[in-house]
């Protein structure tokens, strides 16, 4: 079977840098190809209209209205092509602009983030079958578009990613950052936030971990990324600022960490949101503590902690401070992350929602090109 997965990164040069280009594209091709089929990943505003006829299956992650768009649309449906948009993100609901992340940290009004989820809203016409990240974008989906094929399929880790950094092994995080009495570690709590969307966030437990890092000699915060936040609630030498650093040496960043940290607001955006800063962490024996979000929540294995209250993030914290507990948590994580958190679990269920697709493939005229925005 031949699959691409079209995205509309602004890494037109280089696509893998887009999260979501890699978790939705790149690592589902990845596991695809290990099993013998042909799975390419391009940009849709550069690619040639002309190959869409080579494949059995197109992909456009994070579909927004366009010519281009409805052009693929309508060869797909000539040629007999599946036809499937991939959501990761609550951004096909108008509705729920303002609570947005760009609108709740001040990086857009609430009128330009409707024109934005208007394009991906009205795209969603264009589409009988659609994949999304999250059980609850799932549910938004059907409810959005009652008449389409849903599938959820998680984010999950690339095999090649972890054998590319083989290396990065957490035994050595004793040497770097688990400091302290023989019995007691602690060191980095790190907060990566990736995006520059995060204030909004980070605010909900920036009180709670300023005392927590104040309090103890061996603890410090580690912010990697934009982030804007009252850095005088914390004591000199008790936050560390980074860069934002790449994927590639995201792993050393993970495991040189004591812990890892995703405070998250309570909006349907963030309850919408996936797994990726736990499996990331997990990958690397790291301890992760997070905001109750559901992608997250299902998780049930030691080194995870869900936060429903902001009292629990001191008394989560202090649970890693003893170093057997800390070394168990380490291994637990690891091994969880190779067993159920793998981008290639996910391929069986859209093989065979691939197959049914196929099979009730139907002629319906797409939208004319006339209709374009």
């Amino acid at each position: 079977m031949n699959i691409l997965y079209l995205s509309d990164t602004r890494f037109a040069g280089a696509p893998y840098r887009d999260a979501s280009t890699r978790y939705r594209g790149y690592h589902f091709a990845e596991a695809l190809v290990e099993i013998q089929h042909v799975a390419d990943v391009g940009v849709i505003d550069i690619i040639d209209t002309d190959i869409i006829a080579r494949y059995d299956v197109v992909v456009i992650l994070r579909p927004a209205m366009s010519r281009k768009l409805i052009r693929i649309a309508n060869l797909c449906e000539q040629h007999n092509v599946v036809f499937i948009a991939d959501f990761d993100d609550l951004i096909f609901s108008t509705e729920f602009a303002d609570s947005s992340p760009q609108v709740k940290n001040g990086q857009a009004t609430s009128e330009q983030i409707v024109e934005l989820y208007n394009k991906h809203e009205s795209a969603i016409s264009l589409f009988r079958y659609v994949t999304t990240s999250t059980q609850e974008l799932c549910w938004q989906m059907q409810e959005k578009h009652p008449g389409a094929q849903v599938l959820h399929m998680p984010n999950g880790l690339s095999s090649y990613w972890l054998k590319y950094n083989s290396f990065v092994n957490k035994a050595n995080a004793i040497r770097y950052n688990l400091v302290g009495d023989n019995d007691q570690c602690g060191g980095l709590i790190s907060y990566l936030p990736g995006t520059r969307s995060h204030d909004h966030d980070f605010s909900i437990a920036e009180n709670q971990l300023a005392h927590i890092a104040n309090n103890n000699e061996h603890t410090v915060v580690q912010v990697v990324g934009a982030l804007d936040f009252n850095e005088s609630l914390f004591s000199d030498g008790k936050i560390q600022r980074g860069s934002w650093t790449d994927y590639i040496n995201l792993p050393s960043l993970i495991a040189n960490s004591w812990l890892t940290i995703a405070p998250l607001a309570p909006t349907i955006f963030n309850q919408s949101k996936s797994h990726i800063k736990f499996i990331e962490s997990a990958a690397f024996g790291t301890p992760h503590i997070s905001s109750n979000n559901p992608d997250v929540a299902q998780h049930n294995v030691e080194g995870l902690s869900v936060i429903t209250s902001a009292d629990q993030w001191s008394t989560e914290i202090d649970r890693y401070r003893d170093r057997d507990y800390y070394n168990q948590c380490s291994d637990a994580l690891r091994n969880y992350a190779r067993q159920e958190c793998m981008a290639k679990a996910s391929i069986p269920a859209f093989l065979s929602f691939i197959e049914q697709a196929s099979q009730h493939q139907t002629h319906e005229d797409t939208v004319p090109l006339s209709q374009a925005g």
